[in-house]
């Protein structure tokens, strides 16, 4: 088990559609992708307690959606399912392109 603190230590906050998200991503890039999206309210430090077994088998993804944990809380923002989805589909992409 690793702190909050770590969590966010091996993580990264990528600029996505103009906002900080915070991101995480583990395991094997030859492996099979699994992306974890987490609930509401909530933050990718839901998978903190399974994230070990996890990335012994797969690729994990996971990002804090807008709004929730160490993501950007804009004011602003209309915090629309479609606009999260936007940003998962634009980081994973992202990690395609790599």
């Amino acid at each position: 088990m690793i702190t909050l603190a770590q969590w966010r230590k091996q993580g990264e906050l990528e600029s996505i559609n103009g906002q900080q998200i915070f991101t995480r991503t583990g395991g094997n890039k030859s492996a099979p992708a699994l992306v974890l999206i987490h609930g509401y309210p909530s933050a990718s430090w839901d998978w903190e307690g399974m994230w070990q077994a996890l990335t012994q088998r797969y690729y994990v993804i996971t990002l804090d959606m807008l709004g929730f944990g160490f993501s950007a809380k804009p004011k602003d923002a209309r915090y629309l399912i479609t606009e999260q989805a936007d940003i998962f589909e634009y980081y994973l992409h992202k990690l395609r392109a790599c």
